[in-house]
């Protein structure tokens, strides 16, 4: 694991949540109004959501958790912070998708 600065370690971390929460949020919200699904609508939806999900983590509570918060506590957490540095060096969509599913992995161990 390089050792990397904390500024850049908080800011991989919170891309990769920012770009979970965002999906996870418009999917939703598909799901329930199906006419945000379309092709017209979605980029405008996707940008209002993107610019919430930012307001909501830069701007709350949840900004401490980015803050103070070091992850790196366990072989998940580890794990998840080399995946969300990587997907922070390197943004392609198969980066994104590991990263996602180790936060996952990560999230899913530390509530059971």
């Amino acid at each position: 694991m390089p050792n990397i600065d904390r500024k850049t370690y908080l800011e991989a971390v919170r891309s990769i949540v920012q770009k979970k929460v965002t999906k996870s949020l418009i999917a939703f919200l598909v799901s329930k109004l199906p006419f945000l699904g379309l092709s017209w609508i979605n980029p405008i939806v996707s940008i209002v959501v993107s610019k919430l999900v930012t307001v909501v983590l830069d701007e709350t509570e949840i900004r401490i958790f980015f803050k103070y918060a070091d992850i790196r506590c366990n072989q998940q957490g580890a794990e998840f912070e080399r995946l969300s540095l990587q997907y922070y060096n390197n943004r392609t969509e198969e980066n994104e998708k590991v990263a996602i599913n180790a936060l996952r992995d990560f999230v899913s161990l530390n509530t059971l």
